[in-house]
Order: structure tokens, then sequence, then C-alpha cells
């Protein structure tokens, strides 16, 4: 090495083209491996020769920071601060490289959380960018794949080869992936792969991505939309930096007009023409002129400067009537077509190949053209046949389709409707395999569709697809009846791509695949229409062919096709469904509001116009008739519109209130908040390893936000709003000290398991009408009277009967109760889980009356409560009930053309059921999905006919709802309810989900050392007296944490046996039971709030809409509603007993009741006090009650019996009374006003002594 001077700093010394380092004098020189020895050769005459000593090459062939030999564009420019200008001006600062391997991902999470923090930038947008900047590596990786294309990975990345040990299988694919994640997310890659990284970032992240070389040279590769966020990375050396701006881009100055360029007018004469740029096309492409055709050969001489000359002519043949021009795009057989027509077409069609190629040279207008009218797909090439086929096409089209090129694009689809061909032809039909003559062949089974795959996989079962979830299938019974199915392949950049035997072209726009499956004439009538297309591109499809046809089409709400048995090779429709995706895999679009599709070609025009009918024949007086129609048409529709919106709901809602908050909270209302998946740690303020689990987030709502609330009409009581078309919800509810004193009355009076709880340190005082501060409203929340103190149940018939009842008191009737006051209770059984007895035989009784079967006016409470008692099960769900959903639902409506509509409305206003249900405080609502049937006749709670366009799928089967406080004028009620209709708390997929998110997020050893943290942290807890919730919590974090590792052991055991081992299948078997344990811990860790918890208050009134049937049918509302074809039921519990709650045992020589009595006293005293104070309050005689004592050798033993047992009844009675009365106004119920009758029988002769030894106990409840 040269010497330096140590004053002026470091210094390079350049020699031969190759730098070295230049030191001060007396250092010691480093230490250089000396270049190995130039190989020696032997010369065929035996003496040895050296080969020639190639250059010294110690790195680069050439400075990296200089751009290459053929680089020629524009490049970032390194400055002498470090900082690089772009090529428009804007210069940036390189970040420092950090993280693992080349800093690659670092330098992308950087990039990322500038991007976020951009102004201007949307907030959920940068929610997205700080998601994908916090994800790892190996999170990004598995989300969206893995970069390159899997047959250059091993070249582009050097992944270490698996280790071969004799015994251990080779690994999966998927092992494989795995193993190439790990490598690079810890591992460099060389420059020669960086391409491929870059361009896998910008589809991981959504956005654009720029990869600036050491040289300066620039890729960008382009990110979903336009407004992509833009990330900058340079590879410095070894590293990856990113680039953050520092100054923008200066605004350009304006510039001057340019000249447009004259057009050419000749041909090149060697007729040699470049192909298409960036693309092979065909060869027959090169007779089209670059610039312009060559005009006719001259029939004078001349020089060529005279022909020069003489160009701009009137001599010159026209380009669009050239005949190198006419061959190539009509073929050479042009001259046959008509001249005039010919001429037309010709120069139309060279018009749009000049507005296409925009000042490029002609072919490329020419090849755009093609692209666009015959709907190639990205990439295609143009060969010389499309040339001709757009030839063809123009030939055909009249000059009003030539007018533009997407005219000529939608005559392209029109002509393939009116000739069936391409799309619509023979080829592409779907035809069933059964025969239905002994003369059909082959070719002539019915159509049932078409495939526009051309994978010839066949039609599959019309009832019945496979449903995918996390690569586990099922079969599911399809929604649809005798289907006319299309299936179509998703395209590159958007639509479908439909395959024919003659063309490959794509679909883009929905209103053309709206055209081209509405007009196949090969569909049969009557049959439904199934989509297998993408998801999105299919529901926009499904609407407009749907208000086409008028017919019921569906479509996916998942990746669906036609996939073929690996054994068998039987075809199935299958859909695919993300992990966790819940409820129906189809849907079809509500009835059309819009009569069909504009500018769709319908060939029975011409035919009619043919035969004279449709044509200009009408008469003046036809005419007028026809405007009468339509006015007497639109007037109806006019009213009809009026009577529906008149049943909306329009809920009082203010923000003219004041809130006065003794407590200091400032918080009015709380939420529990959404479920979602995220890091939860074990301390929220540090940031170590977290577990991916469900966790729920309470939310409050400030007063400071002056949130909407629904108020009852004489503002009484107050509830947090959730719209204007629905009635208000939430945790806590405002009502008047009046309001609550009276509602507290009626649930004691009914036995009822809450109480309202008011907290006067929160008011809200709302505004009268004239303005002045009204009576304050304290905040209500419930006080549940269980041994817990809190709910103990999820279900919601389990709910409503802790709340009617602190013994859980069940259904016992359904109750009728008209605005007069009349009222009858049919008793009934809600023990099954899906069907409340009786209910579907109402609902086909009303539904009877609707049709005009049943006469309207015989229906009054007392014959609804005769038809609920025809049902002879004990318990619903079980066969030998109706199941009028259809039609019953169809009844419901809200159509103009439902004629059945309002004989039912008034058939519910006589028996008091649906929107004329009304409960009390202190009773309840049942809100029944009445079921329909399948062919097999099972029970189905699937199809909402009261709601067309609901979708398909399951529905809750029934609802309840106990009324728990009502206003002072009693025009407005809440309701404490629980939605929970299920009795799983997170799906098993849902579990899995989270399962693999924290296996691929960590290894064993990572899983273990979170575990021994979270135990040694409860251990401190537990030492320094913590709350025992936050140890349990700590605790169940540690055990799921534990579950976790033990999944990767049990996976790591499998990985060691082949499938064909026995050991494999007792491993796999391991791997379940570890997964089974995963997802219980990983259940019982994740902070959500159990579903017992999950009550809330709901708001129900008199007004139009605001019933609770109006709002859990929602009927008139643009969401979908729990429950389907909804039957709705003032809901009684607790009125009657089981028969062996109805008898007192004694035993031998006793006669007064042991203690083993007690329970059955005790729940025939509440049952005697709630049937008889309900009874009171509606104007009914009280229960009548009659104890029979028996004995086995005298009368008189069975007296003594009876004696003891009315008395203890009577004292319990008694009590009840006083304290169900306590604070209401009177007149109160007494004991005296029970008849009770006192009996003995003497038991003869029994071959059971124990029937003589007991007491029974008969009520008759007087309804």
């Amino acid at each position: 090495p040269a010497t330096a001077d140590a004053a002026t700093g470091p210094v390079l010394f350049a020699a031969d083209g190759f730098f070295s380092a230049a030191l001060t004098p007396g250092t010691t020189p480093p230490v250089i491996t000396a270049l190995p020895a130039p190989p020696t050769t032997v010369t065929p005459s035996g003496s040895t020769e050296t080969t020639p000593v190639p250059p010294a090459h110690r790195s680069h062939a050439t400075p990296p920071w200089l751009p290459t030999a053929d680089t020629d564009g524009p490049r970032y420019r390194l400055d002498r601060d470090g900082s690089l200008t772009a090529p428009d001006g804007a210069t940036y600062t390189q970040g420092a490289p950090a993280g693992r391997g080349n800093g690659f991902f670092a330098a992308l999470s950087t990039a990322l959380r500038h991007a976020a923090e951009q102004p201007g930038r949307d907030a959920r947008a940068a929610a997205r960018l700080r998601t994908r900047a916090g994800a790892s590596p190996a999170q990004l990786m598995r989300l969206n794949g893995l970069p390159g294309a899997r047959a250059e990975r091993d070249t582009l990345f050097s992944p270490p080869p698996p280790v071969n040990q004799k015994g251990i299988p080779a690994l999966s694919q998927d092992a494989l992936d795995g193993r190439l994640r790990r490598h690079l997310a810890n591992a460099p890659w060389g420059p020669e792969a960086d391409r491929a990284v870059a361009e896998w970032a910008a589809k991981a992240t959504g956005a654009t991505v720029t990869l600036i070389e050491e040289n300066g040279t620039a890729h960008t590769y382009a990110g979903p939309s336009a407004d992509a966020p833009v990330l900058r990375l340079r590879r410095r050396g070894g590293d990856f930096v990113p680039l953050l701006l520092r100054t923008p881009a200066p605004a350009p100055a304006p510039k001057a007009p340019t000249p447009e360029p004259e057009p050419k007018a000749k041909t090149p004469e060697d007729g040699s023409v470049p192909g298409l740029p960036g693309e092979e096309e065909a060869y027959e492409l090169s007779t089209l002129s670059g610039t312009e055709p060559q005009p006719q050969p001259q029939t004078h001489g001349g020089t060529d400067s005279e022909a020069d000359s003489d160009s701009d002519g009137e001599d010159d043949t026209p380009i669009w009537a050239d005949p190198e021009w006419l061959t190539a795009v009509f073929g050479p057989q042009w001259n046959r077509a008509p001249r005039a027509r010919l001429q037309e077409t010709s120069e139309a069609l060279y018009e749009l190949v000049e507005e296409a190629a925009g000042g490029r040279p002609t072919r490329d207008g020419l090849a755009d053209l093609i692209r666009h009218v015959l709907h190639l797909p990205h990439r295609a090439r143009v060969s010389n046949q499309d040339v001709l086929d757009l030839g063809a096409l123009a030939l055909e089209a009249s000059s009003d389709d030539l007018a533009t090129a997407d005219d000529l694009a939608v005559y392209f689809v029109d002509r393939q409707i009116e000739t069936r061909r391409d799309a619509l032809a023979e080829e592409t039909l779907l035809r069933t395999a059964e025969r239905t003559s002994a003369e059909q062949t082959s070719d002539e089974r019915a159509p049932a569709g078409r495939d526009f795959t051309g994978a010839g996989r066949g039609l599959p079962a019309p009832d019945s697809y496979l449903a995918e979830r996390s690569g586990r299938v099922a079969g599911q019974s399809a929604p649809w009846r005798n289907p006319y199915l299309f299936v179509a392949e998703a395209a590159e950049g958007g639509g479908v791509e439909i395959v024919t035997p003659w063309r490959t072209f794509v679909v883009r726009d929905a209103v053309e695949m709206a055209r081209i499956i509405s007009y196949d004439s090969r569909r049969p009538g009557g049959a439904d229409i199934v989509l297998a297309l993408p998801p999105a591109f299919a529901a926009q499809v499904a609407d407009l062919v749907a208000g086409t046809t008028a017919r019921p089409v569906w479509y996916p709400l998942g990746p669906a096709e036609v996939a073929t048995h690996p054994t068998t090779g039987a075809a199935h429709l299958v859909v695919h469904r993300r992990a966790g995706e819940t409820g129906p895999d189809w849907s079809t679009p509500p009835p059309p509001q819009e009569p069909g599709l504009p500018g769709a070609r319908d060939l029975s025009s011409d035919s009619e116009s043919d035969d004279g009918r449709g044509g200009d024949t009408d008469s003046d007086s036809g005419s007028t008739s026809d405007g009468d129609a339509e006015f007497d048409r639109l007037a109806d529709q006019l009213q009809w519109e009026r009577r529906v919106d008149a049943l909306r709901a329009r809920p009082l809602i203010t923000r003219d209130y004041e809130v006065v908050d003794d407590s200091g909270t400032g918080v009015l209302f709380t939420e529990p908040g959404p479920r979602t998946v995220g890091e939860v740690r074990t301390a929220e303020t540090e940031e170590g390893p977290a577990l991916v689990l469900p966790h729920q987030t309470p939310a409050t709502v400030p007063a400071a936000d002056r949130p909407p609330l629904h108020i009852s009409e004489d503002r009484t009581v107050a509830l947090l709003s959730v719209g204007d078309d629905t009635t208000g919800r939430g945790r806590q509810v405002y009502a008047t000290r009046a309001a609550i004193e009276r509602s507290s009355a009626r649930l004691a009076a009914a036995g009822a398991g809450v109480r309202l709880a008011a907290d006067p340190s929160v008011r809200v005082v709302l505004a009268r009408e004239d303005g002045t501060p009204g009576e304050p409203l304290f905040r209500v929340e419930p006080r549940f009277l269980t041994a817990s103190g809190a709910s103990e149940h999820a279900f919601t018939r389990d709910f409503a009967r802790m709340v009617a009842g602190t013994d859980a008191a069940p259904l016992s009737h359904l109750a009728f109760r008209t605005s007069d006051g009349t009222v009858a209770t049919a008793p009934v059984n809600g023990l099954h889980g899906r069907e409340v007895t009786g209910t579907h035989h109402l609902a086909q009784a009303l539904t009877e009356v609707a049709d005009g079967t049943r006469t309207g006016s015989d229906v009054t409470p007392d014959w609804a409560a005769r038809q609920a008692g025809r049902d002879p099960r004990f318990t619903g769900g079980v066969v030998g009930a109706p199941t009028p959903g259809e039609a019953y639902g169809q009844a419901l409506r809200h159509t103009q053309d439902n004629a059945l509509r309002g004989p039912l409305t008034r058939a519910a206003a006589r028996a008091g059921v649906n929107e004329y249900a009304w409960a009390e405080v202190g009773e309840g609502y049942l809100v029944q999905s009445v079921s329909t049937t399948n062919d097999s006749g099972a029970q189905l709670f699937t199809h909402n006919h009261a709601k067309p366009g609901d979708p398909v799928g399951p529905h809750a089967p029934y609802h309840f709802a106990q009324v728990v406080l009502a206003s002072e004028d009693g025009s407005h009620q809440i309701t404490l309810e629980n939605e929970t209709h299920s009795r799983t708390p997170i799906p098993v997929d849902r579990l899995d989900a989270v399962v693999d998110e924290n296996l691929d997020r960590y290894d064993e050893d990572q899983l273990n050392a979170l575990a021994q943290e979270s135990e040694d942290r409860a251990a401190t807890a537990r030492r320094d007296g913590a709350a025992p919730g936050e140890i349990a919590r700590l605790e169940g974090f540690a055990r799921a944490a534990r579950a976790l590792a033990a999944v990767h052991d049990a996976e790591h055991v499998r990985w060691y046996f082949t499938e064909d081992r026995p050991e494999h299948a007792l491993a796999q078997r391991e791997v379940d039971q570890a997964r089974a344990r995963a997802r219980d811990a990983v259940r019982a860790a994740a902070p959500v709030l159990d579903d017992k918890d999950q009550w809330f208050f709901r708001a129900y009134s008199k007004r139009p809409g605001e019933s609770a049937h109006a709002v859990n049918a929602a009927l008139l509302s643009a969401r979908s509603p729990a429950l389907s074809n909804p039957l709705t039921t003032v809901a009684l519990h607790g009125h009657a007993l089981r028969p062996d709650r109805r008898t007192v045992r004694f035993a031998e020589q006793q006669h007064t009741p042991s203690a083993d009595a007690d329970e059955n006293l005790d729940a025939l005293a509440l049952s005697l006090a709630r049937t008889g104070l309900w009874n009171h309050a509606n104007g009914l005689p009280l229960p009548t009650v009659t104890v029979t004592g028996h004995g086995n050798r005298s009368r008189a033993s069975g007296q003594k019996r009876a004696e003891a047992v009315g008395k203890a009844l009577g004292d319990r009675l008694a009590r009840l009374l006083r304290t169900f009365q306590d604070g209401a106004p009177g007149p109160h119920v007494r004991l005296a006003d029970f008849t009770l009758t006192l009996d003995a029988q003497r038991v003869r002769r029994a071959t059971d002594p124990d029937r003589g030894r007991m007491v029974t106990v008969a009520i008759d409840d007087r309804r």
C-alpha cells in the first residue's frame, strides 16, 4: 500500500483500476490473503506453460456506486453528505441499517411506520400500515406467501439444504416453506434476489415499493391503487436502509406547447415492422405499417422527388382504402364485400385505430383496439386471426356500433347473445346426466348450466355443495331449486375469464357479464341461477341478473369452483371460506328495484315486429287506456309506500339535556366493546412477548360527547340511541324516581329474579317541551338476585328464566291480551332449545285466517289460546307440529302485491300477537322463528320468507326478553335481554386460527419461556397480595403458553413418521389432543366478557315500528334480523309446576311435613303467589287450591296430613304475598282471597303403601 500524511485524513490509492488503502508511515499493513497461483498446463510436446494470470479482482468489476454500461435512464444520485437526490429533485436521507440478515425487513418496517405518520394519511390506512410494520417477517410471509416463483427460490435465496438423517422422513412442502421463511428472516440474500423480494413486499404491504440499487438505478413495483403510499428502500453494500423524505420535489416549470407531429404518408419499403412493444406478436402483423400504408403504384413516370412532392395530393390512396390494410384487416377476400359497406366500415375502424394509437405507430393502436374490443386477457398475444376477427365483427356492426371503441366492445358481447357463439355456444353447455326419453342422445341431455373454465369437469350434484374451511370439507344442502349453473374463474386484473374452443376472453364489466347470463336462451324456464364466480364480481352480476330475469340468483360468499373427487372423479361444487367465518355460504340479492338491464339485444322484438304486434298500430283510445292504467299503478304504489312508511320506526331522539355527575367519572354509559383477536401481554405497560388471544376491551360513552338519547314520550325514561331507525339499547338506562319505584314494585309482585339499582350520583335532566327542566332521571343498572350477584346464564331462554324468578322459573304460559283488556293464556313448554310448543300451531292457524281458509271474525285471545293448546307434544322439536314458515313468512312481507298482509295484521290485533303483543313489567316476550321444512321433513330455520333478500342461513330459533322498567305513562318500556342464541362461546375454527397464529409466531422454547415468565409474575402477585382475578389471569396466560408449546412438541414427534407407518396415526392423535387442550387453554385465558355478561337493556314502545315484534323482525330495516318468519307473543314464567312438585310425601305414622317437603311447599307457594297476583292484575279470579290427604288405614289419617299441608302452604303463601306487594299501592291480595279446599281419601288394598302416605295439591288457575 502507498503511504499518506496523517494530517490529511484517510486517503485511497488508485492503481491499475483498483483502490487500496493509503497508510501513514510506520503503520503495519493489514494481512491480505494471497491470490491462488495460476494453474499450469501441459502442451502436447510435453512442455509446461503457465496459464495467463487474470487481472486482480478483489470485490467489484466496477465501482458499485457507478451505473452499469447499459444504464442510460434517470437514477438516484448520492450526495457528499450521504443523502440521495431522486430524478424528480426530491432528496432523501438514508436510515440506519438494523435488524437481522441484510436488514431488509427492518428497513421495510421503518418505511411503513414513516408512511403511516405522513400528514393527511387516512386514519384507517395509517392503522393498516402500522399493523404491517409491527408484523414479524415470518408472519408477513405466511399471510402473503413467499417471494419469487417456487422454481426459482433455491437459486435466488440459497437456503441451507435439510439434513437427511436415517429414519427421518423427508420434509413436506409446508415444512420446507417454513424453513425458507426462517432463512429469509434471519439470513442475507444476494442482490440478484432483491427485485423478487421488493415485488413481494409491494403485494404484502399494499404499498408501492421503489428499490434503489447501490448505483442509483431504481425499480418501482406498483401497489394496488394509484394513491398507495410509496416506500423507498436502498441496497447499500450488504445491507438495506430506508430512504426517508428530506425535501419534496420542486414544482415543475410550465412546459411550452409542442407541435403535433405531422402524419407520415409512406410505409417502409422493406415491409419489416417489429412486433408490439414487450410482446412477441404474430408475424402476420408485420404487414401493417408502423406509420402509414404504402400508396398504390403510380401509372405515370416520374422521379422519386416528384413522387415525394406529390405525396399530399388528391391522387394518394386513403390509408383505410389501401389494399395492404384491407387484406390485413378483412382478409384476402375483402373485395367480395359490398363496396359501400366495406368503405364505411374500413374508414370507421381506422379512425378507432388512430384514436387508440394516440400518436403511436398504427400497429400499436390496432393491437390495443383488438385487446379492448375482443376482451383479450392481459399479456395475451395479438394474432393475425384476432385482426381478422376484429374486421369480421366490424363488418357485421352498424355505424352506431362503430362510433367508439366502447360501443364496438359492447357489440362483441351482444353478437354472442344474438348468434349463440363463443360464450353461449353449445360447446360451453353443462348437461344433466339423466335422459328424458329413449331416443335422446348424449348431446340432447337437458341444459343445466355453462362451464366457462374449459376444464371439462362436468356438472356437479344440483342439490348439494361442499363448504371448505381450514382444509376441512363438509357437505351442505343447497338452498336453491332446479339450478342453472355458471362457472368461471377469476381473470388477472378483475372480472372473469371465459374459455371457449375458439378463443379465451375476459369480461370485466358486470353489466356485460349479466347480459351474457340473462340472455342465455338455453336456460330452462323457472330455473334458479347459480353463479360460481369470484365473490365480489358475482355479487354485482347477481343483482343485475335478478332484475333482468326476475329469478332467484345465488352467488357465493367465498371463492367457488367445481372440483373433482381424487378417486371417484365426481364433480362437486366447492365454496372456500376463511377460518372463523360463520353464517351462510351463499346469498341472493334483494328484490330488484329496477326492471332490468338496458342495452341488451332482445331477439323477441324482431319477431313481434314481423307479425304486426308491437308496432305503431294501437289506436288513440288504447294509448289513453294505457296511460290511465299507468296512472292508477303509480297512485296505488304511492299509497302503498305511504302506508309502509307510516309503519317505520321513528324513535324520539334528543341531545337537549343536562348531565349532573356527582361521581366525577364523566361516564354516561358503558359498552362491552367488540370482540377482536390481537396481542395480549402479561403486563399492559411492557413491550415483552405477547400471545395472540381473543380479547374484548370495555368502552365508555362520556357525558361530554352528548350522545343522542332515545326517550319516552313523557320524558321519564331515556336510553342510549343506536340509530334513528331503531330503538335504544345499552348497559344503563335513566328513569325518574317514580318510574323506578313503580317498576320495582311490579318486579317484586311477579317474583322476578332482578331488581333495579338506582344511582342518584349520575342524573340526566331532560328539557320539557316548554324548555323548562324536567324531573331528573337517575342512572339504573340491574341487580341480579343470584347467589353470585351477577348474571349466571347466557342462552337467551335461560337468561330470561333467571330474570323472571330467583328459582329460574321455567316458561309456563303464552298470554294473549288485547287493548280492551281481554286476556287468555295457554300452557306451553320451552324445554326444547329450538321450539316452544304451541307456537307453530298458532302460526298455522293465523296463516289460514290470512288466506281465507279460516274466518277472521272468530279470532280472539281465547281462540289464540285454543290454537296453541292444540299441540299434543310434551316438548317442541319433535315430530307432530306443522312447519308453516314459508306461507306464514310470505304473509308477513311488506310488498305491494302481498294481499295476505292485511288479514294477518287484523288477526294479530284480535289475538294480541306480533306487533300487538304488549307485556307488562314482570312479563316477557317470546319471539319464535317459525320453521320451514326440506324434502326429508327436517325442521329448518334457514329461510326468512318474511323478508325477501335476507341471506339464507342459520337463524336464531327463538329469542326472549323480560320487561323490567316502564315509563310513567306506560307507553314505553325497557327489557333486559341476552342475544346469545348458541351455547358455544368462541367457535372452534376461530380458536384454531388463534392457535395457528401463536404457533407461527413462537417456537417451543419461546413459548416455554413466556410461560415461565408468567408463572413468576403470578407467584410475585400472590406474595404481594394481588387480587385473585389478576393472579388467575397470569396463571391462565402461563397455561395457554404451555399448552401451545405442547402442540409444537407433538407436531415434532409426528414429523418423524411417514403416513404409512402405524406410529403416524398415534402421533396424529397426540397432535389432535394437544390442539384441543391448547384451544381450551386459549379460551380460558382470553380476556373477553363472558357470554353470560353480554346482557343489555332494550327499549320498546307502542309507537309504530317500535314494538318488540317490529324491532326483532326488522322487516323494514336494512339490517338482517336474527330470527326468521317471527311470531311474537307475551310469555309468562313460573305459573305452573311439574307434577312431581305437587306432591308431599310422609313417612309411616307421620302426620306433619318433614324438612324434605320444604322444597315442594316453597315451589307451590311461589307458583300460587305469581298466578294469583297476575290473575288479580288482569281481572281474572284467583286460583282455587284443593289439598287431598291419603291414608292407608283410615280417612282420618289422610285428613290430618291434608290439614298439616294446607297450613304450611298457607303460611308460606301469606308470607310471599306480603313480600311481593310490599310498597305496591292497594288493595292487596290476601291469603283469605284464595279458595283452599281440604279433602281426605282412604287408599284401599294399595299395592304400594307409599300411595297411602302422601298429599296431592291440585291448582285451578281459573284462566
